[in-house]
């Protein structure tokens, strides 16, 4: 039972914290390159990306794993 309240809290925190980060309105935009052609914004949406798709594979996995009847 602690464990599921847990991952629960757990869950809830990561899809705040991913909504915050998808919207970014304190990042200043700049013209920065990344490897010389990749811009910053880009670079930031990818690792966005990864944080998401981490998250939902940990969702998967602890938070949404009851058995279905």
């Amino acid at each position: 039972m602690k464990r599921a309240r847990r991952n629960q809290g757990l869950a809830w925190g990561g899809l705040i914290a991913l909504a915050i980060l998808h919207l970014d309105f304190w990042r200043p935009q700049r013209l920065e390159l990344y490897f010389g052609w990749l811009p910053e914004e880009i670079v930031y949406r990818l690792a966005w990306i990864l944080c998401a798709w981490l998250y939902l594979l940990w969702f998967c996995s602890a938070v949404w794993s009851g058995d279905v009847e």
